[in-house]
């Protein structure tokens, strides 16, 4: 031991580093508590500044919060979602890429994903389950419909600019269409999706029973607009029901009978 060091000094020592620890891991719970006991209506402010999504019933934290209701904007059209819950990762905070996992339920209509924010605007979606009443898309189509929607989507990105990567597959299953006057029972169809490179939608369509068959592929564009290229077949009898000799030429050109005596035709269609 040195001249200049006694037992009394590491003594004085040793007490101001344990004041030092004691006071640290104190302030490092202090901020934990502050931090996990912000209102949830700061992350409720957060998601709705854009104007394209409301809540209402906000209660909880932050970090793991609730909304008794949500509702969406897309292209003018809004769509509840029922009850949102959320709660954020911490660990992705540090990353700078902060990642939520989100649900939302309605009814028949249930979202559960996993959603990451970049600090250059972009929103990657992970892992995604929809299931939805066909109704919901009811807006796109003059007649009303029924069935059963849903998807699992691995993987989605957007920017700024909308679509960049997406990859998953759905189905509609039991899909009935009412043209005003009566029910008509389709089918079941699925779907795989993925994207062009170029921003746009790319979806595959088979059909899995039912009175109409397709092999189509979708091309959804950015800009607006669809194109349908494949094939498309009825059954005799429901192309009768449907009256399809009278408006089908129209839209699509008759290629025969397929091996399940079904009347075949060919799609090339922009809508």
């Amino acid at each position: 031991m040195s001249q200049t060091e006694t037992p009394s000094t590491d003594k004085r020592r040793s007490k101001v580093w344990s004041i030092l620890l004691w006071s640290l891991l104190g302030l490092v719970f202090f901020l934990w508590f502050v931090l996990t006991q912000i209102p949830a209506h700061w992350g409720a402010w957060a998601m709705t500044r854009s104007g394209n999504v409301a809540l209402s019933g906000v209660n909880g934290t932050l970090w793991n919060g609730r909304a008794s209701l949500a509702t969406v904007r897309v292209d003018g059209e809004e769509f509840s979602l029922g009850e949102l819950r959320w709660r954020i990762e911490g660990g992705s905070l540090l990353v700078l890429s902060p990642c939520a996992r989100v649900q939302t339920q309605l009814d028949r209509q249930r979202l559960s994903a996993r959603v990451c924010a970049s600090l250059n605007g972009n929103l990657v979606i992970h892992d995604a389950d929809i299931s939805a009443p066909a109704t919901v898309i009811e807006h796109l189509v003059p007649d009303e419909l029924d069935g059963q929607l849903s998807g699992r989507f691995e993987r989605v990105e957007l920017d700024q600019t909308g679509l960049r990567y997406i990859r998953g597959n759905g189905s509609w299953r039991n899909v009935r269409v009412n043209d005003g006057q009566n029910w008509y029972d389709i089918g079941s169809f699925a779907a795989d999706f993925s994207d062009d490179g170029e921003g746009n939608l790319v979806a595959n369509i088979f059909d899995l029973e039912g009175v109409l068959g397709l092999e189509v592929k979708a091309q959804v564009y950015a800009i607006g607009g669809v194109h349908l290229d494949g094939i498309m077949s009825l059954d005799p009898g429901f192309a009768e029901e449907i009256q399809a000799r009278e408006w089908i030429d129209v839209v699509a050109e008759y290629q025969g009978r397929d091996d399940n005596n079904r009347l075949q035709y060919r799609l090339d269609l922009s809508l």
